[in-house]
Parts: structure tokens; sequence; C-alpha cells
């Protein structure tokens, strides 16, 4: 292939990739895409998975969103199951009534119309309206996520009683907003500590959806180079919350990196001193030269880091490692690091190399989950 070849072809899947970035910041069914729903369109349909058996596309706490005027952010799986969920978001829309559908496998079923995955599943169809008291709790609830913080989100479920009961959440510190069920605080409370993943509780005649809502995955990029210009917008579009550093604001300015958070940095070596790493933050080392990914490396093993990656060959892996040992790092704390960085997947332009990062960030963070 000619150079003018490749660099049409690279100029081509940049195009492609910022695309997706912005496809995906308007069809994310995320609590920051809710908030603002109901500031600019007013309310919701709310499609959430409540609870599975078998096989299923997606799990408990999928959400999908639809606006009164018929756009819809996210997606439940797709086929017949979201498209039933979708015509009955619109109707809780205008009846303003909540419902549980009830999707199960029927042996030996043929397509288009019915599951034959071998699962079942309930889906919460919530119309969730956008009046000041649910704008300021979903207000208050993506600010603490913003803050790294991990609220539990509580919704009434519909019952035969008909409870009229609103959201509320109940923060990492046992703090409750909104306004929640009399006497009831306690036994939800109790549930909410011991949580990991959404499911449903009852307490006396009221059934509810927990929702736990761990931090927002963090990658930081350090180098904004070949590698980086393809990751970060393709981790971007995969959910992950990104930040480059640099110390070539000539790179950093590049379009590529438009809608990822952009840190100049004066010196490799105290790069990451400043920037809050908890175990759900990634660190991906690709900078231009083996002494500054050494130097960064120091600093992101003395983190609490989840996913430590760096690019470079087996070669390099083995004595920078050697280095490491000499200054008194240990075998587990090597053992964290994945150099050569990426799933092997026979990966060799920046393109390929991007996707087989993207890939073991993935697993990574569906470890966390």
């Amino acid at each position: 292939m000619s150079s003018s070849s490749r660099l049409y072809k690279t100029q081509k899947t940049r195009k492609i990739i910022q695309r997706l970035i912005i496809l995906n910041s308007l069809r994310s069914s995320n609590y920051s895409t809710i908030r603002d729903l109901l500031e600019q369109t007013g309310d919701l349909g709310v499609i959430t998975i409540i609870s599975r058996k078998g096989s299923v596309p997606r799990l408990p706490g999928t959400r999908m969103l639809l606006t009164v005027d018929g756009r819809t952010f996210g997606t439940v799986g797709g086929g017949f199951v979201e498209a039933d969920a979708v015509h009955a978001a619109a109707e809780v829309l205008s009846s303003h009534k909540n419902r549980i559908l009830q999707y199960t496998s029927v042996p030996g079923s043929v397509l288009p119309d019915d599951i034959i995955c071998g699962g079942s599943l309930e889906v919460l169809v919530e119309y969730l309206p956008a009046d000041p008291y649910h704008r300021q709790l979903i207000g208050d609830f993506v600010r603490l996520q913003d803050r790294r913080q991990t609220p539990v989100m509580v919704v009434p479920l519909p019952n035969d009683r008909g409870s009229g009961l609103r959201r509320f959440f109940i923060s990492a510190d046992g703090s409750v907003h909104g306004t929640p069920p009399e006497g009831q605080v306690s036994q939800i409370n109790d549930a909410v500590r011991t949580i990991k993943r959404p499911g449903i509780i009852s307490t006396g005649s009221n059934p509810f959806l927990l929702e736990p809502c761990p931090p927002q995955s963090r990658l930081f990029i350090c180098g904004a180079g070949y590698i980086a210009a393809e990751t970060a917008p393709l981790a971007c579009h995969l959910g992950f919350r990104v930040s480059v550093l640099d110390d070539r604001d000539n790179l950093l300015d590049q379009d590529v990196f438009c809608g990822v958070e952009r840190i100049p940095v004066t010196s490799y070596e105290t790069c990451l001193q400043a920037i809050p790493v908890d175990t759900a933050t990634s660190i991906l080392i690709v900078t231009r030269s083996h002494a500054f990914d050494l130097q960064v490396l120091r600093q992101a093993l003395k983190s609490h880091a989840g996913y430590i990656g760096m690019i470079g060959s087996r070669h390099k892996w083995k004595t920078l490692s050697s280095v490491l040992l000499h200054e008194g790092f240990g075998d587990d704390d090597l053992k964290r690091v994945c150099c050569p960085v990426g799933l092997k997947i026979g990966a060799d332009s920046p393109e390929e190399i991007a996707i087989s990062i993207a890939a073991e960030l993935i697993r990574f963070r569906s470890e966390l989950q």
C-alpha cells in the first residue's frame, strides 16, 4: 500500500471514530444523559432490565431511554424485546403508569417474534417526569458520580397496590437524597451496604430495584502519539473517561482528541503525582521514549491503578523489569503490568493496536463488576 493510501486510510478511520464518539455521547443512557434530557426535552420513558434467567442479551441494570419526541438512547438488546418495550414506554409516557414486562423463551419457537436464546427477563418501563424533584435528584446523583463516589439509586417498582413512591438514592456515607418511604429506610440501607449489582428487594409490601453505580472507569494515556490518537477516541466510544498527558502542546491540540481531557505536563517524572488514581483507573504508557516510559511506570506502580499497560516488546519489558527489580520493586508489582500491551490478535498498525488495547481494557473493566 502506498504512503498516500495509508494516509487516506488513517484519516478516514479517525473521522469514523470521531463520529462514533459523537454518536456515543448522544446515544448513551447513563445518568448524565438522563440529567441532560430531563432539562432539555422533558419527561422520559425509562426501560430497565430488572431481572434475568438463562441466556439474554443484556444484564440487569441495563437501561434505555425514550423521549417524548420519540428518540431512543441506549439499548436493552435489540430485537423483538426492545421493540415491544419501546412501544410500552410510549404508552407509559402517555399514561404515567409504570409497568413490568415479562419475556420468556418458548422451546422450539421460531423467528421473528419469539425469544429463542433460552432465557427470560423482566423489564421495568418507568415514567420519569421532568419535574423539579427528579431534576434535582438526578443532578445531585451525577455530581456524586463525578466526584468518584458510589451512590445507589433506589427505584420503586409497580405493584398491585400502586404505592405511588418516587425514586431516591443513598450515598456512600448512608445519607438519603430525595423522599424515601416512611419506616423502610433502615431495611433499604442495610441492603444497599451489601449489594454489588442491580437487584430487587422487598420491604413490607413495596418492591424496589437497587442500582449500584460504581465510578466510571477512567483511562489516563501517557503520551499523545500515534497509538494515543487511535486509542483515546475508541476508549471514549466504549464509555471510558479518557485523559491524555503529554509535554507537546501541538500533539494535545490535535482534533482527534476532541472530547478528551488534555493534560499538558512539564515532566513525565512527576506527571501522575497530582492525578487521583483508584482501582477503577487504567494507565496506558505510550510515550516517545523508553526512558519516559520508565518514569511513568515507576509512578503507576506506586498508585492504586487497577490496570497498567505499556507499549513495547518482550525484550523492552525484560530490560525495564530488571531495572525496577534492582530499584526495589517486587515480583507482585511487575505482575500488574501488561507489556506488551493489548490482547494478542496479531495487531500491527496503530489502528489495530488500539483495538487490541481496548479489548484488554474491556476485560479489565468487566472483572471489576
